[in-house]
This record gives structure tokens, sequence and C-alpha cells, in this order.
């Protein structure tokens, strides 16, 4: 009689303790990318980080390294790891929900700028690993169409709030892409020291000139 309300009661704890695991993981091996680089990383060192031992990686995330950096990006991306999609998350809806042309490209560039400064790191390991890991080559295509999904579904808003000729979406779109990168994040605030602030307020400046002509 007692058994199954025991059982119950523990199946719940387990699962909590294999995704404390599987998070763990994720992040040991996002710091670990970010520190070596993709190729460089072993499993190992990944486990080692995290706490566990070297088969756990393959039970907890049987996709291994590559499964690995896409759930460390997926995570930095949306800020968590529930299952909520980007265009889905309160912030980016209400970027959506502007009615001013101005007011959304504001919002967008604090979008990418809070995006960027949890993912841009690793999307510059994925773009290097993939380089040389052809296991990566899927994800990499992967997270470039995800960015001109986004970036066009703004532009798209634009259009509708006739801030924007339809005929001219498709080049707004890629300026967008290319100006909001995660790459010229990194050039900015890494190579050259700029701060976040300063990188967001010249990305709302330097959108509102581009894509709205002021």
């Amino acid at each position: 009689m007692t058994d199954k309300p025991e059982s119950g009661r523990r199946y719940p704890r387990r699962e909590q303790a294999a995704a404390r695991t599987r998070r763990a993981l994720v992040d040991a091996a996002a710091e670990l990318f970010v520190e070596h680089g993709y190729l460089a990383t072993s499993v190992s060192a990944i486990a080692q980080r995290a706490g566990v031992g070297r088969a756990t990686v393959f039970t907890s995330v049987p996709g291994g390294k590559p499964e690995l950096l896409k759930l460390a990006r997926d995570i930095a991306l949306a800020g968590d790891d529930e299952p909520v999609p980007v265009p889905q998350r309160p912030w980016f809806r209400e970027a959506m929900a502007a009615t001013d042309p101005a007011e959304l490209v504001r919002l967008q560039s604090r979008n990418y700028r809070m995006i960027h400064q949890r993912a841009a790191a690793l999307e510059h390991v994925l773009i290097v690993g993939a380089a040389d890991a052809p296991e990566l080559a899927e994800l990499l295509q992967t997270a470039r169409t995800q960015r001109a999904m986004g970036t066009s579904l703004v532009i798209s808003h634009l259009v509708r709030l006739d801030a924007i000729p339809a005929a001219q979406a498709q080049g707004a779109a890629d300026t967008l892409y290319a100006i909001a990168s995660p790459d010229l994040y990194l050039l900015l605030t890494r190579d050259r020291e700029w701060t976040a602030d300063s990188y967001e307020k010249w990305l709302a400046t330097t959108l509102t000139t581009t894509l709205l002509g002021g």
C-alpha cells in the first residue's frame, strides 16, 4: 500500500536531480567553450567542471558536445531554460507591440544588447568551431536562420507601421541582420572596449538613422 505513494514522491526528486545535473553540465560546457573554444574543450573537462563522471555527460546529454553547445546557446538567447521561444518572451513581445517605429527600434536595440551580453561569446564559439567541426554545421545554419527570422519579424512590423516601404523590406532586414549581429557587438565591446550601455545607445541611433531615415 505504501510502495506507490513513496515511488510517486521519489520520482520528482530524481527528475529534479537529473535536471540539475543536466543544467550543471550545460553551464560548465558554456564556460569552457568560451574560455578555450569548442575543439579544445574535452568531454572530460566538462564533466570535471560540473563535478560529475565522464559517463554522466552522455547519459544526461546524449548528444555530447554539439548538443551541449546547442543547449547553452538556447539558454543564453532566451535567458533561461524554460521552453518558451524568443518571439514569445515578454521583452520581445513588448517591442513588437510598439506602435511608434522609433520606440520599436529603441526597445529592440535593448533586446539585442541583452541577448548579445548573454549569447554573443557562444555565437563566436559556434562560428569558429564550425570551421573545423562538421557536426556543428547544422547548428550554425540554424543560428543564422533564427537570426534572419528575428530580423524579418522586426522589419515586417516596421512595414506595417508604414516606416519602411514593403519593396525595401528585404534590404532592410539584411541591414538589420548585419548591424545588430553578435560579431559587431563583440567587435565594439570586446575589441574596442565599449560598455554595453554605449553599444545599446549606438545601436538605437544607428538603426534609427539607417532604417527610419532619422
